[in-house]
């Protein structure tokens, strides 16, 4: 997963901020700038980062126990197929 790039991250609040869901105006760039700077930000920063790890960890497990599920069913229909050629 990429670092969290601040300054990306606030020139996008403008176009996809909550003000589009929330109906509420205001300095919402500016609120955001202050929540970045505060030691409340790094500590929810880091949980998140570390939720996000363990999904992707979980998905990449998932895939790779779907792949040798498939391996294991083509090995055992190559298996059966010998079997049955050679009989």
């Amino acid at each position: 997963m990429s670092p969290f790039k601040a300054e990306e991250f606030l020139a996008s609040v403008e176009h996809c901020g909550p003000q589009l869901t929330t109906g509420v105006k205001g300095d919402w760039t500016g609120l955001y700038r202050r929540f970045l700077r505060t030691p409340n930000f790094e500590s929810w920063s880091n949980t998140r980062h570390q939720e996000a790890n363990k999904k992707l960890r979980a998905l990449q497990m998932e895939a790779l126990s779907q792949s040798v599920n498939i391996d294991r069913k083509i090995y055992l229909f190559s298996i059966t197929t010998i079997s049955l050629l050679t009989k």
